[in-house]
C-alpha cells in the first residue's frame, strides 16, 4: 500500500499517477473536503492530522511508501520524527525556504535538534528531489520487491 499523506496538488498529482498504475492507496488529509473527489472515486481515504496519525496502524504494517506531501513544515517534521526507518526529508525550493525559516537559528536556539537539522535535504529543482529521495530508498531498501520508481499500468 502506498500512502500519500496531503492532498495539494503534489499530493493529488502523486496519488493521480499511483491510481493510474493501479496500486493500493491510502489517501490522508485533515481537510475532509479534500478527500472527496478520491472518496467518489472509491480509492481509500482518511481523515487525520499529522499529529495524531498513529504509524502503528494496521495500514503502515505493509505500505510500501510513506510520502508526506503537505505545506505544513513543522508538521512535516513531526511526522517524519516518528518514523522508525531512516527516510529521506526533501525540502523543495531552498532559498524560499531559508528566507522564511532560519533553520540554522532554529537549532542553535535548541528549537530543533542538530540532528533533526541534518535529516534536512534542500532542492532546487523536481529532478533533484526525485533523485535524492530515489537515491536514498534505493540505499535503504534495495529489497522493495516494488517501487514507485518502475511503476506501470494495469491493463
Amino acid at each position: 500500500m502506498y500512502i500519500i499523506f496531503g492532498c495539494g496538488a503534489t499530493g493529488n498529482a502523486v496519488v493521480d499517477a499511483l491510481n493510474k498504475a493501479g496500486k493500493d492507496i491510502l489517501i490522508i488529509d485533515k481537510d475532509e473536503n479534500a478527500l472527496s473527489p478520491w472518496r467518489e472515486k472509491h480509492l481509500n481515504v482518511m481523515v487525520s492530522d499529522m499529529e495524531s496519525f498513529d504509524l502503528d496502524s494496521r495500514y503502515c504494517e505493509n505500505s510500501n511508501m510513506f510520502a508526506i506531501l503537505t505545506g505544513d513544515s513543522s508538521g512535516n517534521l513531526s511526522l517524519a520524527k516518528k518514523i522508525k526507518k531512516k527516510m529521506p526529508i526533501v525540502i523543495y525550493d531552498k532559498k524560499f525556504w531559508k528566507d522564511v525559516i532560519n533553520f540554522s537559528r532554529l537549532s542553535k536556539k535548541g528549537m530543533i535538534d542538530e540532528k533533526e537539522e541534518k535529516l534536512l535535504y534542500f532542492a532546487e529543482t523536481v529532478e533533484d528531489a526525485f533523485e535524492y529521495v530515489k537515491s536514498n530508498l534505493e540505499k535503504h531498501y534495495l529489497n522493495i520487491e516494488e517501487s514507485l520508481f518502475n511503476i506501470k499500468k494495469k491493463k
